[in-house]
């Protein structure tokens, strides 16, 4: 989803994303190995919506997780105010923090 709203506000960007990530989000054998691709996509996305000031104009939020498998610190973008941590499944979803956030 993150994905699609992130094509819809900037097409070349997703395109360059798409296109410069090798396999972004390949099938896994399991949902742990899924996990560990996802982060780094998550997390390329992200960055990338923040570094364009664009999470406001897509009306979402970026959290952040410094226990992310495979990198350490890992971020989503989710609309939803209270964290939804996509990196740990049901054991850690509520582990993230909100960064950006308005007051």
């Amino acid at each position: 989803g993150a994905y699609h709203d992130l094509a819809d506000i900037d097409s070349p960007l997703a395109a360059q994303l798409a296109t410069d990530l090798v396999d972004p989000l390949p099938a896994r054998a399991d949902i742990k190995e899924a996990r560990k691709d996802y982060v780094r996509f998550s997390t390329a996305v992200a960055d990338a919506l923040r570094e364009r000031k664009l999470v406001r104009a897509a009306n979402l939020r970026v959290f952040e997780c410094r226990m992310a498998p495979e990198i350490g610190t890992g971020r989503w973008l989710q609309a939803e105010s209270v964290a939804k941590n996509p990196f740990f499944g049901s054991s850690m979803l509520k582990c993230g923090t909100e960064l950006d956030r308005v007051a």
